[in-house]
């Protein structure tokens, strides 16, 4: 019986990684030609097609593993967590594009486009992995602990600190990391130090 669950659970993984590309193509489409071809990219760690391949993956795990071990089902689950997925993986790195480089690189066409872009994954992916992950329905007898239900309260003093702590984190690796490149301080025009 265990050996059947985890195949069904492997094939599932599968298929929702096989199904992400698609769908998250689909949504970069939004782009077209709007982006510039001058661009040149770097090697990085790995090759592209490597790294597109991790980044499917780790998404879909990430997705499936935030429906599996949710309280919630069906409309209630897909809403709150494309919210959470566009704004953690479209909004908030859209509005860093924004700011720092709606004048240099970004073209005021094109800026719109990067935020619609991020829509497919949430509107269309999300939904489609709550129903294959049989998370759709409520499943007759399940009972929740009422008492392990976050107060508001303490639900936003969380989150505020969660936010702090992120910025924390972002600054102190932009410094550290980005900042440390000569060519990265040259292109938004300060020399060093």
């Amino acid at each position: 019986m265990k050996l059947k669950k985890i195949l069904i659970w492997t094939f599932r993984l599968i298929l929702l990684t096989l199904l992400y590309f698609p769908i998250w193509i689909m949504g970069a489409m939004v782009i077209g030609d709007s982006m510039s071809t001058e661009v040149v990219l770097e090697p990085g760690l790995v090759s592209q097609g490597v790294g597109t391949l991790l980044l499917g993956i780790i998404n879909t795990v990430l997705i499936v593993s935030l429906i599996v071990t949710s309280r919630w089902h069906g409309w209630r689950l897909a809403l709150s967590l494309a919210f959470a997925y566009y704004g953690s993986f479209t909004f908030i790195t859209q509005i860093e594009t924004w700011y720092f480089l709606s004048e240099l690189t970004v073209s005021p066409e094109l800026l719109p486009r990067l935020f619609i872009m991020g829509l497919s994954v949430p509107l269309i992916f999300i939904p489609l992995a709550i129903l294959i992950c049989k998370k759709w329905k409520k499943k007759d007898g399940t009972v929740y602990n009422c008492s392990k239900i976050i107060p508001l309260k303490q639900l936003l003093v969380k989150l505020g600190v969660i936010a702090v702590i992120y910025l924390i984190i972002y600054w102190l690796a932009g410094y550290y990391i980005a900042w440390q490149n000569p060519e990265l301080r040259a292109f938004y025009g300060s020399p060093g130090e």
